[in-house]
């Protein structure tokens, strides 16, 4: 946060320069002014919208460019966190959405292999019924064929 002055000298211009830049960008600088104790402080965002906005003095140009570009670094750093956070945001987002995911497949093939081991269980039963069929009809088969043999 800069003092108006502070931006004036950085700047190679008034306080009332300062002054008539911040007016004139209004509505959209107010939200970078910041008024504490009769003080009117600027953040980096408002001293580049008014260095834009003025033509600098040849008297501090090489310590306003230094200036200027080090807020430049400092916003584009702002950004680029503000960026990370929320593609953070976004990751966590993404990996909760596919563990959820997970979680109902995981389920949903639980309920499959259950299905299948009871239909599997079904079939055992049902290849036990037909051996033990099968058994009674062969008995009855040699059972007939004694028959028929008694009978010719």
């Amino acid at each position: 946060m800069y003092k108006v002055i502070d931006v004036a000298d950085l700047l190679g211009v008034s306080k009332v320069t300062i002054y008539k830049k911040i007016k004139m960008l209004k509505p959209d600088i107010l939200d970078e002014i910041i008024e504490d104790d009769g003080i009117t402080y600027l953040t980096d965002t408002a001293v580049l919208m008014i260095k834009n906005s003025i033509k600098r003095k040849t008297a501090n140009r090489r310590q306003s460019e230094k200036l200027m570009e080090l807020i430049e670094l400092r916003l584009e750093v702002e950004n680029l966190n503000k960026n990370i956070e929320t593609l953070s945001e976004n990751i966590e987002e993404v990996q909760n959405e596919k563990y959820q995911e997970l979680i109902v497949s995981y389920k949903y093939l639980k309920e499959i292999v259950i299905s299948k081991k009871q239909s599997l269980e079904k079939l055992r039963n049902s290849l036990s019924q037909i051996k033990k069929t099968n058994l009674q009809i062969d008995e009855q088969v040699k059972i007939f064929a004694t028959l028929l043999q008694t009978i010719k």
